[in-house]
């Protein structure tokens, strides 16, 4: 089993502002995980991290939020089917 870093909990997720939580739902019908971010004031949700040689005074790590942590498995199944319906040709 993979260890899970700086994981949050559904109920940790819910105390965010709603635009957050909804970003984040939305970046996890596609990745299996997001980090979650403070800087200049606001947050920022990615399915990456990146490393900055300079961050703001108020920048901070907030921590990763899993799929399987906020969505039953029957939701990922279903993302998952939504993903395979879309038409990727990027040509």
């Amino acid at each position: 089993m993979k260890t899970k870093f700086m994981p949050i909990s559904k109920e940790e997720l819910l105390k965010l502002p709603t635009d957050v939580v909804e970003d984040v739902k939305s970046t996890l019908e596609i990745y299996n995980e997001c980090n979650i971010t403070f800087e200049n004031g606001k947050y920022k949700v990615s399915s990456a991290i990146c490393i900055s040689s300079e961050y703001a005074p108020d920048h901070k790590f907030i921590g990763v939020v899993y799929a399987n942590d906020i969505f039953t498995k029957e939701e990922i199944e279903a993302n998952i089917a939504e993903l395979d319906k879309m038409n990727w040709d990027l040509y």
